[in-house]
Formats: C-alpha cells, sequence, structure tokens
C-alpha cells in the first residue's frame, strides 16, 4: 500500500494530466493462477511423497558423524556459539533486508500503477511457487542442521523437525530470488543497451548478496555447504525465469468462436499459452 500511495503520488507530481503509458507486460494469467494454484493446493493437502513431520530421538543425534558428510559440507565445522551468537540474527537481517531490492527495482521501472500491479502479480507469484517447494523440500530431505552433529551447541530444535530442515537453506533462496528478480527487471526495463558497466555492477551485486547471506548461514551453523547451493539456485532460478511471464503482452490468451451448422449450433474456446 506505502508503495503504490507514493507511486501515486510520484505520477500526480510529474504528469498530472497526461496519461502513462502501460510498460511492464501483464502476466499470462491462465499460467499465473495454474502456479498459484498448485502451490496452495500443495501447502493445504498433504503431499504423498512428504512424511508427517515428527520429533527425532536421541539414538537419531548419536548416529551423525562429521565422516558421513561429504568433504565440502565439513567445512563449516567446528562451530563456535560466539559465532552463531553473531552469524544467526546476522542472516536474519540479510535475508529480510532482500525484499528491499525488488521493491527498490520497481521504483525504476514502473511507471504506472498498472505496471506496479503486474509486477507484482509476478513477483508474488513466483516468491510463493519457490517459498512453498523449499517447503517442501526440506519435509522430504529431512536433513539434520550441522548444529545437530555438535552436541555441546546448545539448542531448543535439535529433536523438533525445525532442528531437521537443512536441505535446502530458505534464508538463501530468498536473498537470491529477491536479488536476482530486481536485477532481472533493472536490466529489462532500465539499463540502456550500452550501460555495460552499470550492468556487470548489477549482477555481480545480485549475485554476492545471497552468497552471503548463505555464508551467514553456514557460520550460524544453522546450514551446510550443499544446502546454501540449492537454496540459491532455487532463487536465482525462478528470480529470472518468472519475469519471462511477462513476456506475452498484447495477446489474446482466450478467443471465443462461435460456430453455426444446420443442426447446430454453439461456442467453441482457443486457449493460447
Amino acid at each position: 500500500m506505502l508503495v503504490m500511495c507514493t507511486h501515486q503520488y510520484a505520477f500526480s507530481q510529474t504528469n498530472s494530466t497526461d496519461s502513462v503509458d502501460v510498460v511492464i507486460d501483464p502476466p499470462h494469467p491462465f499460467l499465473t493462477a495454474c502456479m498459484f494454484s498448485a502451490a496452495a493446493i500443495s501447502e493445504i493437502i498433504p503431499m504423498p511423497w512428504i512424511a508427517d513431520d515428527y520429533d527425532h530421538t536421541t539414538a537419531d543425534i548419536l548416529q551423525l558423524t562429521e565422516n558421513q558428510l561429504p568433504a565440502v559440507d565439513r567445512v563449516v565445522f567446528p562451530l563456535s556459539e560466539n559465532r552463531i551468537a553473531i552469524a544467526k540474527p546476522a542472516s536474519d537481517v540479510l535475508a529480510g533486508s532482500s525484499f528491499a531490492f525488488p521493491i527498490w527495482a520497481s521504483f525504476f521501472v514502473t511507471h504506472s500503477n498498472d505496471d506496479l500491479v503486474n509486477l507484482g502479480i509476478v513477483y508474488f507469484c513466483g516468491y510463493f511457487t519457490g517459498a512453498v517447494g523449499v517447503d517442501h523440500l526440506k519435509s522430504i530431505f529431512d536433513r539434520a542442521r550441522p548444529y545437530n552433529y555438535t552436541l555441546d551447541i546448545e539448542t531448543e530444535n535439535r529433536y523438533t523437525p525445525k532442528g531437521w530442515s537443512s536441505m535446502p537453506s530458505g534464508h538463501t533462496f530468498t536473498s537470491a530470488y529477491n536479488c536476482f528478480f530486481g536485477a532481472s527487471i533493472l536490466d529489462r526495463y532500465y539499463l540502456e543497451n550500452d550501460q555495460t558497466k552499470m550492468r556487470v555492477i548489477l549482477w555481480s551485486a545480485a549475485a554476492t548478496y545471497p552468497l552471503l547471506t548463505g555464508y551467514m548461514r553456514m557460520l550460524a551453523g544453522r546450514h551446510f555447504t550443499t544446502d546454501v547451493f540449492v537454496g540459491y539456485g532455487i532463487g536465482a532460478g525462478l528470480g529470472l525465469a518468472f519475469p519471462l511471464l511477462m513476456e506475452n503482452h498484447g495477446k489474446n490468451y482466450i478467443t471465443w468462436m462461435p460456430y453455426l451448422e444446420p443442426n447446430l449450433m454453439g461456442m467453441g474456446m482457443r486457449l493460447q499459452f
């Protein structure tokens, strides 16, 4: 609402009489509805491939050893409570602050409330789809977090499902999605073709910020290296892919075609996507 009001104020100050052309293409309605529906249904209806959440036992904890892990994941050890006390809130701040990037980018690429609505639909469709998918993957993998491998680290979630949801990293997914989505729309709608230097800076920042978030999650004992890589890949992939939903501007998605025959009258529909 705040962003909408700010845009409206900016439009009234800059051009109070002339109409503003919509430059952000509307998202594909059929594809958007399908994605929202699939994500919502998968959250409401229990999926057969996802086991019910349950508390783990001391026996489960004692079976965990660092030697079971690939070398790339063992780099998170040893864990330190002092380091965890700093890294965990830092990772929370980094992930939460990443939402400012697509909001900031929207001020540069939207020129009307219609633009903002179109952009918002695509953004939330992608984020909702990714967040639900990450949540399901956490349940499927049921992977112990790094702090479960170190019994002298104090934690209240050692036995709960939250302590066994390491793969993939949700914080890294959030940062990657926000950064790559924001960079994608700025590259597509704001930067000129000859602004190579700005484009390098933009994409370098978008690629680095989620890595910093993931690194903090590793220092906090919440995720392994592979958890961060998977979360990064999901977020970056969706952040790049979902702006493509705005590439169908000007098409008639549903065409009604009446037809008449001697003994038959009806209406046909053609769905384009």
